[in-house]
């Protein structure tokens, strides 16, 4: 580094010769400044790195939203801390600074919060705890022999997961929930916040605040399949740990309201992924229904979360009808040297029912051999999706002749399959398909036809 900039200074004193004859002093240690400035490699501000980025030692300068944060890469790991700004001030201002070997540290002030909590009536008012619940803590219910209460503590830096509660502003010692200790279970306590914003939190028997959450329900998703002419299958997702009902509107597409209907959430059901399914019946056939629903509790305030969009579901015609399938081929390879007989070849194939009866085992798809040669012609059903090459993907039934599931109106997954026999080759054979339903006006299917083929490849 000193002899780079020795050559720089050689360089520089060259070309400036003359002026740096009338002042050598001065101006010497002004092109030794220059040269530093030149040669210095500042940490510039860049994007925010991916784990795989850098090599222990790389600083990123990085600004996400209003903050900026220094990011350091040690041991692996990226480390990053929030820059605050300094007290430093121009050259022309006025610095209460007096030594430059002091390092000031700036900390946020915390964050004065009031929330609601309980106290044991038989006990001290500053004996305060939460509640067992993200609901219970919404619905704000004290327990028995309880009497709910107002509190202020301080979260610091802010009220958010990862900071920390404290008993008051110099945040010196922290506050923990009555009645929590390192071996409690569960260990930490719900609380609720009526003012802005009005949120849920949990604390813990370390004063660790975590699970902030709006105390509004969250929303939800909407999805629809028909079943019938007269049935549509709804399914509803979303964090429900606050949900105790579910209000579903529906109505016809000229219809001018909607009609309500409403499914309880069970307090196991309480969770931050649930999902269920929901049935509308007694439906118009051929008939566009538009749907929508929103998660609602008996909380004291904000009790609704946000209505879905519409979806919109048309029902079928309530005449029974089978899809189309056209006939194919199916060829199961092997070798001509060997093993007589070898491994399977599968193909995926769906057909549509419509109307049909939904009863147990009330759709049956059987194979029955007209002519040639195949050994173990099979078929493996599913009314989730491909029952895949074994058969028993998405609840599938497994390979046999014939197969039977419980289906009404959707579409039926299937797996056909035969195996390779050496001394079939050339004698392939005819294999009729029948498509079958319990539904006495859905006549059954029987236009299908696969010719099975044995073929050599390469010994």
């Amino acid at each position: 580094m000193a002899e780079q900039a020795e050559k720089k200074f050689q360089n520089l004193r060259g070309s400036v010769g003359g002026w740096f004859k009338r002042d050598s002093t001065k101006n010497f240690a002004n092109s030794i400044g220059v040269i530093k400035r030149q040669m210095e490699t500042p940490t510039k501000l860049s994007s925010k790195p991916t784990i795989e980025e850098g090599v222990d030692g790389d600083k990123r300068l990085v600004k996400e939203g209003p903050n900026k944060y220094l990011y350091i890469k040690m041991m692996g790991q990226w480390l990053k801390t929030k820059l605050n700004e300094s007290d430093l001030k121009a050259s022309n201002e006025t610095s209460t600074s007096t030594s430059t070997d002091t390092t000031t540290t700036t900390t946020s002030s915390p964050t004065s919060t009031n929330f609601n909590a309980q106290y044991d009536t038989g006990d001290s008012a500053d004996n305060l705890e939460g509640h067992s619940s993200y609901l219970i803590a919404c619905k704000e219910t004290a327990s028995t022999g309880y009497q709910a209460t107002n509190t202020t503590k301080y979260a610091s830096p802010d009220l958010s997961n990862g900071s920390k509660m404290y008993t008051s502003a110099g945040a010196s010692t922290v506050w923990t929930p009555y009645d929590l200790t390192s071996s409690s279970n569960p260990n930490y306590h719900y609380f609720s916040m009526d003012g802005s914003p009005k949120l849920l939190f949990k604390v813990d028997y370390e004063g660790n605040i975590t699970g902030v959450r709006s105390r509004i329900p969250s929303d939800l998703t909407v999805s629809g399949e028909t079943l019938s002419a007269t049935s549509i299958r709804l399914t509803i997702s979303g964090n429900c740990e606050i949900t105790e009902t579910v209000r579903i509107y529906y109505k016809t597409a000229a219809a001018g309201s909607f009609t309500e209907v409403t499914s309880a959430i069970s307090g196991g059901n309480q969770v931050s992924d649930h999902s269920f399914t929901y049935d509308l019946t007694s439906l118009s056939a051929s008939t566009t229904y538009n749907i929508k629903v929103r998660a609602e509790n008996g909380g004291t305030q904000d009790t609704s979360g946000t209505t879905t969009d519409e979806i919109n579901i048309t029902t079928p015609s309530s005449t029974p009808s089978w899809g189309t399938l056209n006939d194919f081929t199916l060829t199961a390879f092997g070798l001509a040297e060997g093993s007589a007989v070898q491994e399977y070849q599968t193909v995926a194939k769906t057909i549509t029912i419509t109307n049909g009866t939904a009863a147990a085992n009330s759709t049956t798809v059987s194979l029955v051999k007209d002519s040639g040669d195949a050994l173990e012609y099979e078929v493996a059903l599913s009314t989730t999706g491909d029952p895949g090459i074994g058969g028993t993907a998405n609840s599938g039934t497994g390979y046999q002749s014939s197969r039977s599931v419980n289906l009404g109106s959707g579409t039926l997954y299937m797996r056909f399959r035969h195996r390779f026999k050496l001394a079939f080759v050339g004698n392939d054979a005819n294999v009729s398909v029948t498509f079958a339903n319990t539904n006495g006006s859905l006549a059954n299917k029987t236009d299908l036809d696969i010719t099975m083929v044995n073929e050599t490849g390469p010994g």
